[in-house]
């Protein structure tokens, strides 16, 4: 008998869900955008974002600095985002790879300050889903 084939969510599909739960938790989050970028003339160039540099950048309430690096079920870290994380966790910054929106929840539920509105946000959030 064959088993049907389990779908996974593409890298794009868990990063956009990753942004609609931190739209909803009111934390000032950025996409970064490593596509390719040509020029006037039609050429490839260099973007302007730094290798290795986290999918998304956000603002805890208290202020500290967390990034989250999407990767799909197979994805794997290139050298420059192994160098990058290092760098930032050494900045004291919060930054984990995630590879579902579960994984997501799960870091926020870490960095999150206790009586924060995102906290409040995402506690009633999470009691409503389980």
């Amino acid at each position: 008998m064959l088993m049907p084939k389990v779908l996974q969510p593409s890298e794009a599909q868990t990063q956009g869900a990753i942004c609609s739960l931190l739209e909803l938790l009111e934390l000032p989050y950025s996409v970064t955008d490593a596509a390719r970028v040509w020029s006037r003339n039609g050429k490839v160039v260099r973007s302007k974002v730094r290798r290795g540099w986290p999918d998304i950048s956000m603002v805890l309430p208290d202020g500290r600095a967390a990034f989250l690096e999407c990767k799909s079920h197979i994805g794997r870290l290139t050298a420059d985002q192994l160098v990058m994380i290092q760098q930032l966790r050494d900045s004291g910054a919060f930054v984990a790879v995630v590879r579902s929106l579960d994984d997501a929840i799960f870091e926020l539920n870490g960095w999150l300050p206790q009586g924060s509105r995102p906290r409040q946000i995402f506690d009633r959030l999470h009691y409503q889903r389980n």
